[in-house]
C-alpha cells in the first residue's frame, strides 16, 4: 500500500485562492515592501550615527547635551 502524498502548504493555499492568485502574490509583494519601509527609520538612524562619528560631530553633540543638563532645574 502506498501512502498518499500530502500537498504542500503553498499548493493548498493556491487552491483556496481560486481565480484570485494574482491578488495573493501582489499582497505578498506589498507586505514585503511595507516591512522594508517599516525598518527605514532604524536604518537611517544607524547611518546618521556612523556619519556623526566619522565627522567628529558626535563628541560636540555630547558636550552640548552635557552643558544643557547642567542648566536643568531639579
Amino acid at each position: 500500500m502506498k501512502k498518499e502524498k500530502k500537498p504542500s502548504p503553498l499548493i493548498r493555499l493556491l487552491a483556496y485562492t481560486g481565480n484570485y492568485k494574482g491578488l495573493l502574490f501582489s499582497g505578498l509583494f506589498l507586505f514585503a515592501i511595507a516591512m522594508v519601509l517599516g525598518m527605514a527609520p532604524y536604518i537611517c538612524m544607524v547611518f546618521q550615527d556612523e556619519l556623526l562619528r566619522q565627522n567628529g560631530e558626535f563628541a560636540k553633540m555630547v558636550r552640548l547635551q552635557q552643558q544643557s543638563d547642567d542648566w536643568t532645574v531639579n
